[in-house]
């Protein structure tokens, strides 16, 4: 049995914490904020501290109380500014910390710095020449892998779907939803992708979950994103899938990943005013039902609170409940184990996409035949 501390910025690493506590390790969960300070509630153990530990400096008396909990793991799911900086500290103090670094931090605020490390790594970017107005002539597709400072373990790709509502309309948001799929380590995609980032993170302190999103044209490939920290719900959809025990893993980061099926997909589920930043309007206290033991084994709540160890509730700080996952040997029985699930739900008003993973089919076909993967 392990110690897990984690650190968030706002609560996404909610369930994750919760199946670790499942299985049998000790949980210490601490959010830096005041405004979602109900996130979790009767779910895991939650620490006594309500004042953030960042705001434009690290309190380090704070910390310090976090720390005498005496974590065999330490997992910071944020990488906005101020908590990769707390992450490098904590590994300058031989503290085990999956996730997050000042690496994190500039990768993902500055445009600068990531143009920089994909020069540096050979990994070609976007001009402003590039026609990106013709969705049929390109893929977007993420490749992922949880570095442990030497190499890429658990490799899978993603395709996302970031827009509120179906066929890629409506604003950009969170993510809502993935299709995961194993990497083939010898195909041109990884290997003029993600793979090129390895020699630049044996140089830095970071180890954890590391995300490379691209543009894949029928000759060429460009990056236009990096994420160093859990990505949601691409995390979830990895986890649904992978033949680990969730808190061995993290831990030690050195498994040999074995997937239980070629698909896993995330829906996430929302209630209004999702995505915008609207707290009065946002239902707090609403009933969630149908969280049964069954379902609960493919659902990673977020936005929630539970009383009585039975009843779960929207703690009303997002409106982003969580994500509903499935696997399975092909697309279509991974997609209706998913929905299958959500139907089992009762949320008033609940909103999700019904086309998760529906382009697979068409991209994945154009990688093929134009020989990346």
């Amino acid at each position: 049995m392990k110690k897990f501390l984690f650190i968030s910025s706002n609560g996404d690493s909610i369930s994750l914490a919760q199946r670790i506590k499942n299985e049998g390790h000790d949980i210490l969960y601490y959010i830096n904020g005041s405004k979602y300070v109900q996130v979790g509630d009767g779910v895991v153990e939650k620490a006594p501290i309500s004042d953030p530990i960042i705001t434009d400096k690290l309190d380090r008396k704070l910390l310090d109380n976090l720390l005498i909990f005496k974590p065999d793991c330490i997992i910071i799911d944020s990488s906005k500014r101020g908590f990769g900086w707390m992450a490098d500290v904590l590994r300058r103090e031989k503290w085990n910390v999956i996730g997050s670094s000042l690496f994190s931090e500039e990768v993902e605020n500055d445009d600068s710095y990531l143009e920089m490390l994909f020069n540096y790594s050979g990994i070609k970017v976007p001009t402003p020449q590039l026609d990106i107005a013709h969705p049929d002539q390109y893929v977007e597709i993420t490749t992922e892998g949880w570095f442990n400072g030497k190499e890429l373990l658990g490799l899978t790709h993603s395709m996302d779907e970031m827009n509120l509502m179906e066929h890629r309309i409506g604003p950009f948001c969170t993510g809502m939803g993935s299709l995961t799929f194993k990497v083939n380590p010898l195909s041109r995609l990884y290997n003029e992708g993600l793979m090129k980032l390895i020699p630049f993170l044996r140089k830095s302190t970071y180890k954890g979950p590391i995300s490379l999103c691209s543009l894949v044209f029928e000759n060429d490939s460009y990056g236009i994103a990096v994420i160093a920290r859990p990505k949601f719900p691409s995390a979830f959809t990895f986890f649904e899938n992978a033949k680990v025990n969730v808190g061995s893993f993290l831990h030690s980061l050195n498994d040999d990943i074995m997937f239980k099926a070629p698909f896993s997909i995330g829906v996430s589920i929302v209630v209004k005013p999702f995505p915008l930043n609207i707290p009065q309007r946002i239902s707090q206290n609403l009933v969630m039902e149908g969280l049964e033991e069954g379902n609960l084994k493919h659902l990673w709540l977020r936005d929630i609170y539970r009383v009585n160890k039975t009843e779960y509730f929207c703690a009303g700080t997002s409106g982003n409940l969580g994500c509903v996952t499935a696997r399975g040997e092909n697309l279509r029985e991974a997609q209706k184990r998913a929905y299958r699930t959500i139907k089992n739900l009762y949320i008033p008003e609940v909103m999700y996409r019904r086309d998760i993973g529906l382009r697979f089919i068409d991209d994945f076909a154009k990688l093929k035949k134009w020989g990346w993967i």
